[in-house]
């Protein structure tokens, strides 16, 4: 799904300028807002599942993933 400019939203942000500069570094200053956005919602999806597993304890028995390590990794490789 692409915002379009009704979607769109101008927000003031504080951020460490060190952190400003790594981010123009690697995608350039025209991207930043997009990198930024997209990070946000990386994180956002993220405490989703953490909430939702927390909510949910004891959903999976130790039998059915045996190695949650590696259970954990694959999970994060999809994301």
């Amino acid at each position: 799904m692409s915002d379009t400019p009704r979607t769109l939203r101008m927000t003031a942000v504080r951020l460490p300028v060190r952190v400003i500069k790594e981010i123009d570094g690697l995608v350039g200053k025209g991207n930043r807002s997009k990198f930024i956005a997209g990070a946000i919602e990386k994180e956002l999806r993220r405490q989703k599942r953490l909430a939702y597993l927390r909510s949910n304890q004891g959903l999976v028995s130790d039998e059915e993933i045996p190695d949650a390590v590696d259970f954990v990794n694959r999970l994060r490789g999809e994301d």
